[in-house]
């Protein structure tokens, strides 16, 4: 758009002059033209601004291409996408009716559904040929599956064992810790009487020097 439309959409004046094309403030000017989220394009004499987003994507190919890229560190926000493209929300719609895309939601309240919050790429719904069913099970699968028959409970801890397994239960017990009672250290200071009385019958006595007798 021209900047006589920005400034009637967005209220915003001091760009142009009043009732022309010329430039009213050139430092405002210079720095919107060069603004990292400004598109300057000149066709011959007219110039346009656009707004510069951070994915260029305007169809419902783009978006899934974009998702796909992006799927190793998960969902896109919609907001993010809605200021890459306004009308991303026809083209996720449509993705996720096709069941390529999964839409997370806020919890829906009533009969209205949630807002769209994030957008993942569906890795198997977008395979060849399955389309919407995401890779349904066959029927040979699910007969196998509902024909398994489970223990009725009373019976399980000794089918576990037979098998070799614990149930999760014991398995997550821990071993009780004994509590013992601490020691009671003997009180410091306390003086201890040494005595030798077999010394005594020898006639030693330690409270003088010992002086052995020469033989």
């Amino acid at each position: 758009m021209n900047l006589s439309d920005l400034e009637a959409q967005t209220g915003v004046r001091g760009l142009l002059s009043e009732h022309t094309d010329v430039p009213f403030n050139k430092e405002l000017f210079d720095a919107f033209n060069s603004h990292e989220r400004v598109n300057v394009t000149e066709k011959g004499l007219v110039r346009l601004w656009s707004y510069k987003p951070d994915y260029v994507i305007n169809n419902p190919k783009q978006v899934l291409e974009l998702l796909e890229r992006f799927s190793g560190m998960g969902g896109m926000p919609v907001n993010t996408l809605k200021q890459s493209w306004p009308n991303v929300m026809t083209a996720i719609t449509e993705l996720e009716n096709e069941g390529k895309v999964l839409v997370l939601r806020t919890e829906s309240v009533g009969a209205k559904e949630g807002t769209p919050k994030t957008v993942f790429y569906d890795q198997l719904g977008c395979r060849e040929n399955l389309g919407p069913t995401r890779g349904a099970l066959d029927d040979e699968f699910r007969e196998m599956w509902h024909s398994l028959q489970t223990p009725p409970v009373h019976s399980l801890p000794s089918e576990l064992q037979e098998a070799g397994l614990t149930s999760s239960t014991s398995a997550n017990l821990k071993p009780q810790q004994t509590t013992r009672k601490p020691k009671k250290k003997g009180g410091k200071g306390g003086k201890v009487k040494i005595t030798n009385t077999h010394l005594k019958d020898l006639g030693i006595d330690l409270s003088k020097d010992y002086v052995p007798n020469k033989k």
